[in-house]
């Protein structure tokens, strides 16, 4: 699984440095948007590991959980504002560094591409 995730890191253009194990792994994290930092970056999604900071208040964060087995979780808003974290799958395609989100019932919910990843930062475009 390490040698998938490498590829998957080194194909998408992203910065490996000098990887550790454990740094080879980045993208098994929770992920949340850091809609504060929105202004920086245009057209991009910043987000941030859970442990990051602690985020301010807001009506909807969106929050993805990406598991090294294929599933995930991700922030669900339900028609009546109640928000929950549902359980799904995810897959990443090397070639176009696209990340496809489906709901337990194999239904796509997100397509979002990685323009990069560190440690403290995942800057995605949604499609």
């Amino acid at each position: 699984m390490r040698i998938f995730i490498l590829s998957i890191l080194i194909s998408a253009g992203l910065n490996m440095n000098s990887c550790s194990d454990t740094d080879q792994q980045l993208i098994f994290n929770k992920w949340v948007h850091s809609q504060e930092e929105q202004a920086e970056v245009k057209g991009h999604q910043i987000y941030r590991p859970s442990d990051f900071k602690e985020f301010p208040a807001s009506r909807f964060r969106q929050v993805f959980d990406f598991k090294e087995d294929g599933t995930c979780e991700y922030m669900y808003l339900h028609p009546t504002d109640k928000h929950s974290m549902k359980p799904g799958t995810w897959s990443y395609n090397e070639k176009t560094n696209l990340i496809t989100i489906k709901d337990e019932e194999g239904k796509e919910i997100y397509s979002i591409t990685v323009v990069e990843l560190g440690k403290d930062k995942l800057l995605l475009i949604r499609n």
